[in-house]
Parts: structure tokens; C-alpha cells; sequence
């Protein structure tokens, strides 16, 4: 844990059964974390619960990346890429083929990007428990003519 969180994460065995909370509230890492992973936005929580500041969401989004603890409730980050092109902008996630989309705003691209992800990543699941026999085998490509003087 960073030490700018180590006043923010706190664990008291009496507690939520000695789960990490925010500043020793009764609102623990992982009921933050379920928060942001069922689409609720910073402000959204904020708004909700207006007990937690910004730092607090950072803070156990860091505690919960330094803990291993994000892929277990199911919350991924990715990163996104924006780029202006003409009168839009072009938003993409590189970690997934096929994430790209556009937008007016940056704004409008980012949430357009959000639920383009949703649904590749839900079609991805929905494939990955049909019972297609799958193959994987290592491929080899020579890049070296690829980049020219």
C-alpha cells in the first residue's frame, strides 16, 4: 500500500469481519470496488455517498491494484486512447481488439468506448462457456523487414 494511503485503508478486526475499510467507516475496499464495477461513476459515488472524498476512491482502487484484488470481483482497467480526427474523436482500448469507437467529445467517446468494451467483453464470456473445442498454437512473424530506414 502507498504510504499517501496508509491513513486512508484501514483494518480493524471487529469491523466488517476485518475486511479494509475507508477511514474506518463501515464502507469497505470491496464495496467501492463493486461500486465502480457495476458502472457507477466517481461523481455517481460521491453523490451517494457523500461521506467519501476522491482520495478515498483512489485509495482503494491502489490498495485493492497492490493486493491482487480488482480480477477477483471482477473490475478490469483499461486503457483507453483518444485521438482528434477532423470533428471527431476516435477512442480505442488496445488490450482488445475490436474496443474502438468515436464520439463529438471526448466525453461522449469515452462513454461510447465504456459500452462498446461492455459488449465485447459480455460476448467474449458468452463464447467462453459454450463448449467449442478450442486450439492455441505460438505464431512467429518476422518484424524486422517491417520497419524501413
Amino acid at each position: 500500500m502507498k504510504a499517501s494511503y496508509k491513513n486512508i485503508i484501514t483494518i480493524e478486526p471487529g469491523k466488517r469481519s476485518g475486511q479494509p475499510t475507508i477511514r474506518g467507516m463501515r464502507i469497505t475496499v470491496t464495496d467501492v470496488l463493486q461500486m465502480l464495477a457495476s458502472g457507477m461513476s466517481e461523481k455517481e459515488i460521491l453523490v451517494d455517498f457523500p461521506m467519501l472524498t476522491k482520495n478515498d476512491i483512489r485509495a482503494a482502487r491502489e490498495f485493492a491494484r497492490g493486493k491482487g484484488v480488482m480480477a477477483h470481483i471482477g473490475l478490469r482497467e483499461y486503457t483507453a486512447v483518444f485521438k482528434k480526427s477532423g470533428k471527431w474523436i476516435v477512442a480505442w482500448v488496445e488490450e482488445v481488439p475490436g474496443a474502438m469507437t468515436q464520439g463529438r467529445t471526448k466525453k461522449e467517446a469515452r462513454e461510447n468506448l465504456r459500452e462498446a468494451l461492455t459488449l465485447i467483453l459480455k460476448e467474449r464470456a458468452k463464447l467462453s462457456k459454450e463448449d467449442m473445442p478450442i486450439e492455441r498454437e505460438n505464431i512467429h512473424v518476422n518484424v524486422r523487414n517491417l520497419i524501413t530506414a
